[in-house]
């Protein structure tokens, strides 16, 4: 009963909700800062969208994210960013330098709003020497929105999906992709 009353008393001048963390201040020999949205251009928030099928009860595993892949996309020495939404579209930025990102999500051909995406391996699939991107999908529901995804590197920015070519787009309920690459095949699971 007293935690409810303490829970229940209003935020006291001076101190913060905890959900406000843009008033939080980093110490001044912190690692690392917080760098807004509105600097580096990285704007992405996992979507999820519930339904009978889609949901924390049916799926304990529906919150867990779909997770970020770190790719060089285009072997300029600059680490890009690949950001796999659960339910929603996946986001992929270019690292322009200085922190600063650019959203190629359309143009790169990676969004793959479809499925019920649960993680991402960076790996070089076909051996040419590029980064591809692979993306685990699972679900409830039986159907090709459960097929994983394999988008091969085009070496100009722009991928082609083509899990069912190295035949990689297993349908399995699965919640993280595992990758062992040889030379000139694919080998991925996901666990």
């Amino acid at each position: 009963m007293v935690l409810l009353l303490f829970a229940c008393q209003g935020k006291k001048e001076g101190t913060t909700s905890g959900n406000d963390d843009d008033n939080i201040t980093a110490p001044a020999d912190a690692l690392f800062q917080k760098l807004p949205a509105s600097e580096s251009n990285i704007h992405f928030a996992t979507q999820f969208q519930e339904d009978f099928f889609n949901n924390i009860v049916r799926n304990p595993n529906f919150y867990n994210g779909g997770g970020i892949g770190v790719i060089d996309v285009n072997k300029d020495g600059l680490q890009d960013l690949f950001f796999s939404s659960t339910t929603g579209e996946c986001k992929l930025f270019l690292n322009k330098g200085g922190l600063k990102f650019e959203d190629i999500t359309a143009a790169a051909g990676v969004a793959a709003p479809e499925g019920f995406k649960t993680g991402v391996s960076i790996a070089d699939a076909n051996g040419d020497g590029w980064s591809d991107i692979y993306v685990c999908r699972a679900g409830l529901k039986e159907g090709d929105h459960r097929r994983n995804l394999l988008f091969i590197n085009n070496k100009n920015n722009s991928f082609t999906e083509s899990g069912r070519a190295y035949g990689v787009d297993d349908p399995p309920r699965a919640t993280t992709p595992t990758s062992s690459i040889t030379t000139s095949t694919a080998t991925s699971t996901c666990t």
